[in-house]
């Protein structure tokens, strides 16, 4: 990846990575978004990502989408939120009765199966994400991705299983490392797996960021990732409660 970073002409950007919420209707995954949310304020980040699976199900009631409504609407800045395999955008999705851009013209749903570019001026700041139609081994998460301007900061949001080359045409959307380090990005935010795990490749930073409710012996935690001219992207995890709690 070419480095147009030390210039000093990008401004430092913020952001709360996460993903896997799966709202159902209980308690859980509502404290998840809850905690992310509050989270977000409290850093006074920039930007949210949320990649994939947001809701868990296409049954999900009314009281819990006007939640998760309510919830987004508190963010009051920047949300990217791109569709998993629980809440692809196929014929019987739950994006067919629930329009998350209700909740404030700062939220951001990426609804096109080819994927879409998204563009935040005043972050110099461009955003690639692409979320799931059909998640078997056809549906390639990153393929169509093109490089942005190199005057902005390069973010990819995709869903999908990290796999090694040989098991690419028999797990359900796959990503390989060889993938994640031919792309020209500054962050990549994967969704699907529940645990924090950094997988980046080469010059590339790719990381899951887990379920910020399934704790797990770790504890929950959402990626906060910071993009610094002149270095690139840091990665904190920032906790969201004990792991006995």
């Amino acid at each position: 990846m070419t480095d147009r970073r030390g210039t000093g002409s990008l401004p430092l950007v913020r952001f709360i990575h996460t993903s896997d919420i799966h709202i159902d209707g209980h308690a859980p995954s509502a404290r998840g978004l809850h905690d992310v949310v509050e989270t977000a304020i409290s850093q006074e980040v920039d930007l949210v990502i949320i990649a994939g699976d947001l809701f868990d199900h296409a049954r999900v009631g009314t009281d819990a989408i006007d939640q998760t409504r309510e919830e987004l609407a508190r963010l009051g800045r920047p949300v990217v939120i791109i569709p998993g395999n629980h809440d692809s955008v196929g014929e019987y999705s739950i994006h067919r009765r629930v329009d998350l851009r209700t909740a404030g013209d700062h939220v951001f749903f990426v609804s096109s199966p080819q994927g879409e570019e998204l563009v935040f001026e005043h972050l110099r700041l461009a955003v690639w994400a692409r979320g799931i139609e059909n998640h078997d081994p056809s549906f390639r998460p990153l393929e169509g991705y093109r490089c942005a301007d190199s005057d902005f900061w390069r973010v990819v949001v995709t869903h999908g299983h990290l796999v090694s080359d040989w098991e690419s045409s028999l797990r359900s959307s796959p990503i390989t490392a060889a993938e994640l380090g031919r792309l020209c990005c500054d962050y990549v935010a994967l969704g699907h797996w529940h645990g924090f795990l950094d997988v980046s490749e080469g010059a590339t930073p790719a990381y899951y960021s887990g379920s910020p409710w399934e704790t797990g012996p770790l504890g929950a935690s959402v990626n906060l990732v910071t993009l610094e001219p002149g270095s690139g992207a840091r990665v904190e995890r920032v906790m969201l409660r004990d792991p006995a709690s």
